[in-house]
């Protein structure tokens, strides 16, 4: 017996305590095939249109991944000036989308959205138009064609044994119903990127939203407040309790106070009934009555509770910290350390973001280049077009202090000072040249420039006595003082 436990794994053997699960091996392409893909992102989406911590959550996720800014970086001052000029343009939707919808930058924002929520989303590159144009196809066009081949699975045409994509299948969008109707075309991979999320199958071949997990937590959390808001309205409709202490104080019988007999006999059935349409009401009330508010003790704390511990769950599925969402359950200190620790969860989903944005360029310089409006020196291959985009970075939550701790930084070699700018979403070069041209125009006005006054102000700091030397030169000043 002994041998047969230690040469086992508990999970591979059958539990008495708990409901064991089928065997499935699949690949995850398998597990969510069109009805359940369906099912799951029509859940997904009513999440984030109807509920504020859903979408609070993704507008978050694009805020860190999606934001970028464009930096040429060829070396040669002449190509980075057209490659610059050529991002700048692409802000324009007539320029970038086939739609004439969106710019790159929001462009940007939508396809990680899409990833976020559906799994995956497919790019086109558009050749027709001058320039270039990108179209978005979301998933549910992303479908084989009728009658389905055995090499076409969810859309992709695999090639065999490799299973590496050849051809996406894209449906119309039917106008007038909104679904995905009849096969719209076949387009090559070439033409085409599937900008997904795969994080844990290796086969998959297409992406799986990472909110799937907590995808009955975040319905169970706007279940819980849609049902807990309403017993507290219930609360304030149902008004007045009258409580009464005699049995003989019944409405509709009263009794003289000195013979104690009956005087005057109402209909038993009368109720007590007031208008509080009015705001402000006055209760005639009887002897010996009272009258209080209902007022609802829902939810409890330990409600609030367990809806603070889903929401930590549905947010960590974005690695977004708890404290972003509820500012009181961290402090200064805890929320930066919370904000590194993102930084680190988020660095990979940024790059692969990245890529996909650095494709999506590098196919509008290519056709910049096929129609001569990019012109690049002797030799330049479109690989040549070294480019960055560089994440939005946040300000300093002490100024002085991380100031302080930059320039250290930079003087012992530990960091430079186009890093230090990009972690506050500023250009090194774009503040030189800015500087310089301050400075220019303080000297063409007469006016001391920006390095002459922090000089001065820093040789008024060193020449000020502290306060030991104010204390040393009063007590010599009180030596010198007859006695």
């Amino acid at each position: 017996m002994f041998q047969k436990i230690a040469d086992s794994y508990d999970g591979a053997e059958p539990s008495k305590i708990r409901q064991t699960k089928p065997i499935e091996t699949r690949p995850d392409h398998h597990l969510l095939p069109r009805g359940r893909r369906t099912a799951l992102n029509s859940s997904l989406v009513d999440a984030a249109r109807n509920h504020s911590l859903t979408r609070w959550a993704i507008r978050q996720d694009q805020n860190w991944i999606a934001d970028c800014r464009f930096e040429a970086c060829t070396g040669n001052p002449a190509v980075d000036a057209q490659l610059t000029a050529i991002a700048d343009s692409l802000l324009k939707p007539e320029n970038f989308d086939l739609a004439a919808r969106h710019g790159i930058h929001s462009f940007a924002r939508l396809i990680q959205a899409h990833r976020t929520l559906h799994g995956d989303v497919l790019i086109l590159k558009c050749r027709d138009l001058p320039g270039g144009r990108v179209k978005i196809i979301s998933y549910d066009r992303i479908d084989h064609p009728n009658p389905p081949s055995k090499q076409w699975v969810q859309g992709l045409e695999l090639e065999p044994y490799t299973d590496r994509t050849l051809r996406y299948a894209i449906r119309e969008r039917d106008i007038q119903n909104g679904r995905a109707g009849k096969l719209w075309r076949a387009v090559d991979a070439k033409d085409a990127i599937l900008h997904k999320y795969i994080e844990l199958d290796g086969e998959a071949i297409r992406g799986v939203s990472p909110l799937a997990p907590v995808i009955n937590t975040i319905l169970d959390i706007k279940e819980t407040m849609t049902y807990g808001h309403a017993k507290a309205k219930l609360g304030q409709i149902l008004g007045l309790v009258v409580k009464r202490k005699s049995p003989d104080a019944l409405r509709g019988r009263q009794f003289d106070s000195e013979t104690g007999e009956e005087i005057q006999q109402f209909n038993s059935s009368d109720q007590w009934e007031w208008d509080l349409d009015k705001s402000v009401f006055q209760l005639d009330l009887d002897v010996d009555e009272t009258a209080e508010m209902v007022e609802s003790k829902t939810p409890s704390s330990e409600t609030m509770e367990l809806i603070s511990t889903a929401c930590r769950e549905a947010l960590k599925a974005l690695d977004l910290p708890y404290c972003w969402w509820d500012g009181k359950k961290q402090n200064f200190y805890g929320s930066i350390g919370e904000k590194n620790l993102y930084e680190k969860a988020c660095k990979h989903k940024r790059k692969s973001h990245q890529e996909t944005m650095k494709e999506v360029y590098r196919f509008f310089f290519q056709m910049a280049i096929l129609e001569r409006r990019l012109i690049l020196p002797p030799g330049w291959m479109l690989e040549d077009l070294k480019f960055r985009l560089i994440p939005d970075g946040t300000p300093w939550f002490e100024p002085g202090k991380e100031a302080d701790a930059s320039a250290k930084a930079i003087a012992l070699g530990l960091s430079s000072p186009q890093l230090e700018c990009e972690k506050i979403n500023t250009d090194f070069y774009q503040n030189v040249a800015q500087i310089k041209a301050a400075n220019d125009a303080l000297r063409a006005a007469g006016l001391p420039t920006i390095h002459e006054i922090i000089a001065g102000q820093k040789q008024e700091q060193d020449d000020k006595p502290t306060d030991e030397e104010d204390d040393n030169g009063d007590d010599e000043a009180s030596n010198l003082v007859p006695a």
